[in-house]
C-alpha cells in the first residue's frame, strides 16, 4: 500500500506538472495565437486609417477639380492666338519668309549662315541662324517686327548695327533662334 505521504507527493508533482502544462499552453496561446492576431489587427487598422486619410485627401482635391478645369479652359483660350512650336525644322521655309520680308521692306538680299546642328533640349530644340542685312534703319526695324509676327516661334538673340559709308544705310548682323519640338 502506498503511504499517504507518497500519495501527497505524487499529487503535488502531478499538480506541478499540470500547472506547468497549463502555463505552457497559456504562453503558447499568447505568443503563437493572440499576440500575432492583435498585431495583424493593429496593422489592418492602421492601413484602414491610411486609406481613409487618402480618401479624404482625394475628396478634397476632387472638390477643386471644377476650378482647375475652368482655369485650364481659360489658359487654352489665351493660348489659341499664340505661336506654336513646329514639329519639323523648316529652315528653307523660314529663309523664304525672311527673303520675302526683305523684298517687302526694300532691304538688300540677306546673307544667311545657319549653324550646322540644332541645339536640343528637353522641352524644345533651337536652331541659331546668323543673318546679315543692309538697308535703312526704318526698314530694318520693319523687317524685325514682321519676322517676329511670323507664325513660327523665333527670337532675335543678338543684333549688331553698323553705319555704312553710304549715308542713311546700315549693316545689321542678327543672330536669330528658331524653336522646334524637342523630338527632332
Amino acid at each position: 500500500m502506498v503511504s499517504l505521504k507518497n500519495q501527497i507527493r505524487w499529487c503535488i508533482r502531478a499538480q506541478l506538472v499540470m500547472g506547468g502544462f497549463l502555463l505552457l499552453i497559456v504562453a503558447a496561446f499568447y505568443f503563437l495565437g493572440y499576440r500575432p492576431m492583435i498585431a495583424k489587427q493593429q496593422a489592418l487598422d492602421a492601413s484602414i486609417r491610411d486609406m481613409q486619410q487618402e480618401l479624404d485627401d482625394n475628396s478634397a482635391r476632387g472638390r477643386i477639380l471644377p476650378e482647375v478645369i475652368a482655369q485650364v479652359k481659360a489658359m487654352r483660350l489665351r493660348l489659341d492666338g499664340s505661336k506654336r512650336m513646329p514639329k519639323d525644322m523648316d529652315i528653307a521655309g523660314f529663309i523664304q519668309d525672311t527673303t520675302r520680308i526683305c523684298q517687302n521692306t526694300q532691304l538688300r538680299k540677306p546673307k544667311y549662315q545657319p549653324d550646322p546642328q540644332p541645339k536640343r533640349g528637353e522641352l524644345f530644340s533651337l536652331y541659331p541662324i546668323r543673318c546679315e542685312l543692309q538697308g535703312n534703319f526704318a526698314n530694318i526695324f520693319a523687317f524685325i517686327r514682321e519676322t517676329e509676327s511670323l507664325p513660327r516661334l523665333s527670337r532675335v538673340r543678338s543684333i549688331n548695327i553698323k553705319a555704312d559709308k553710304e549715308p542713311g544705310t546700315v549693316t545689321v548682323n542678327l543672330v536669330m533662334d528658331l524653336y522646334f519640338s524637342p523630338d527632332l
